[in-house]
């Protein structure tokens, strides 16, 4: 409601070689205490002297200038989506994002730590021609993972889960025809309203989890 109410640190990733009107949207999620994780992109022209637009990951404290820590983890990459997770002190980062020309997409999962290396291998890529648009839902049983591709028969909207308390990656099952424009989960419910694209005109649909709700009449 005020300007004291905020605390602003002027720079924390200087240099970013992107235009504006280009760019997605940063990805910003909390970890331990004041520790920050944030998604971002950026072009780049590293090993190959070829410029194209990168995916980048950087962490820090709330208050700290100019971040010490990133890294590029993805090649001719937008649309990602995070999720930190916190338990006992310890964090884990599950993220998504799009890699690749639209023809030739795909779709790139991880579990990874906080310095974005994947635990035990958890990084799994696939196939994903036309991606356009990705939503992840965080659940009781893992992160939920709503895409849209094109098929044999057009648009289609995919499903997946990661579950990071197990360790593994599921993408992914077929759920509609028409192309992916949001998805929420409902309060306190297992269900996630997906607002999509179909031949009869915009549809809200919504996907109930029966395992968590089988966890809950326990």
């Amino acid at each position: 409601t005020s300007s004291e109410d905020w605390a602003l640190t002027s720079e924390i990733i200087s240099d970013l070689d992107i235009m504006t009107n280009g760019a997605d949207s940063l990805e910003v999620e909390f970890g331990v205490e004041d520790e920050v994780h944030i998604l971002y992109q950026g072009n780049r022209n590293d090993s190959t002297e070829i410029e194209r637009l990168g995916l980048w990951y950087a962490h820090g404290e709330i208050n700290q200038p100019n971040w010490a820590f990133k890294k590029v983890v993805g090649d001719e990459a937008s649309l990602a989506e995070m999720v930190v997770i916190v338990e006992d002190d310890d964090e884990k980062i599950i993220a998504v994002w799009r890699e690749g020309s639209l023809q030739n997409s795909e779709i790139v999962g991880i579990i990874a730590d906080s310095s974005f290396r994947p635990l035990n291998g958890q990084e799994d890529r696939f196939v994903a021609r036309g991606l356009r648009n990705i939503n992840s839902i965080e659940t009781e049983r893992g992160v939920q993972i709503y895409f849209d591709t094109v098929g044999p028969n057009g648009p289609q909207i995919q499903y997946g889960l990661i579950n990071f308390e197990e360790g593994w990656i599921g993408i992914s099952n077929r759920l509609y025809s028409g192309q992916l424009h949001s998805s929420t989960k409902a309060p306190s419910s297992s269900e996630t309203l997906i607002l999509h694209t179909s031949t009869n005109g915009w549809q809200i649909r919504s996907l109930i989890d029966d395992e968590a709700q089988k966890d809950n009449d326990i």
